[in-house]
């Protein structure tokens, strides 16, 4: 997947891009949707991110709860 970010003048506050992959599952991206729960249930940056975990201290954040179906899926949840 090729991606980009058009070039900004004059922003004010924060930008942010939404990455939704689609890929097959195997044992690679098995071990990549791991990771990336671990770090959605404790608020930290995913190992593809910087490491700023500033979601650790957000109160209200997204929660696991908030996932519906196909997120708690995607992330090796479960239905519960």
């Amino acid at each position: 997947m090729i991606h980009s970010v058009a070039p900004v003048t004059n922003q004010r506050g924060w930008g942010n891009v939404m990455y939704i992959p689609a890929a097959p599952w195997c044992p690679r991206n098995e071990e990549y949707a791991t990771s990336v729960r671990e770090a959605f249930l404790t608020g930290s940056s995913p190992g593809d991110f910087p490491a700023e975990h500033y979601e650790r201290t957000w109160t209200n954040r997204f929660q696991r709860e908030d996932l519906n179906e196909t997120g708690r899926r995607g992330l090796g949840l479960g239905l519960g």
